[in-house]
């Protein structure tokens, strides 16, 4: 079984402690805080997010398969098409 964390538990670590310590406790990954606080603040995403893409192209050479783009607020019943049009709408 794989496990990812979020970093908000690890606000303390910078990126590379932050990694060596997810490793030793046998994380696999991690869903990174961009929020005022957080490893990315707001006004440093468009500097930083910018990674991801060469992030995500390297994990997938590796053959991981999935990753998280983003949470969702639940609507209540009969929200959900309405929540995967607006995501598909902004991605």
């Amino acid at each position: 079984m794989q496990f990812c964390v979020f970093s908000k538990h690890f606000q303390a670590l910078d990126f590379r402690s932050l990694g060596k310590a997810l490793k030793t406790l046998g994380f696999e990954g991690v869903h990174l805080t961009v929020r005022g606080g957080g490893h990315i603040q707001p006004v440093e995403a468009k500097e930083k997010l910018p990674l991801a893409k060469d992030i995500l192209e390297t994990a997938s050479k590796l053959g991981i398969k999935y990753f998280k783009l983003g949470c969702y607020l639940y609507e209540g019943f009969g929200g959900l098409k309405k929540s995967l049009m607006e995501a598909n709408a902004n991605t």
